[in-house]
């Protein structure tokens, strides 16, 4: 009988809890990106001097953006090494690199959230 590929197991885990996590971060993006526009634009079309007022929020939202791209690229990279039959014990470095960022996230949302709110 033929021993189960406990890597790729472990990795079809990582991509599924990478899948949710991104779907919940991408949620946290538009919610965000809907509260920093509203913020900073009249008739749809940014204020550049509501935009400085602004700064902290958008700040948040950059800081948001990138670490949600993070957690799809690295979810992506995954998801091929995974679908590829070659996700090895060094790929696995993806998953304490997603964690961190996922972590990260969770952390920092009270600053967000105050930099969203403009008390940061």
């Amino acid at each position: 009988m033929a021993q189960p590929n406990l890597m790729l197991d472990r990795g079809h885990d990582l991509i599924i809890m990478g899948r949710e996590a991104v779907e919940a971060a991408e949620a946290l993006l538009v919610d965000a990106g809907a509260n920093v526009r509203s913020r900073v634009a009249v008739d749809r079309k940014i204020v550049d001097r509501v935009f400085v007022r602004e700064q902290r929020a958008a700040h948040g939202l950059a800081w948001l953006a990138t670490y949600v791209e993070a957690v799809r690229q690295l979810v992506a990279y995954a998801d091929r090494m995974y679908r590829a039959d070659r996700l090895g014990e060094i790929d696995l470095v993806t998953q304490d690199v997603f964690i961190d960022v996922v972590r990260k996230l969770e952390e920092q949302q009270w600053m967000l959230r105050a930099q969203l709110a403009g008390r940061a």
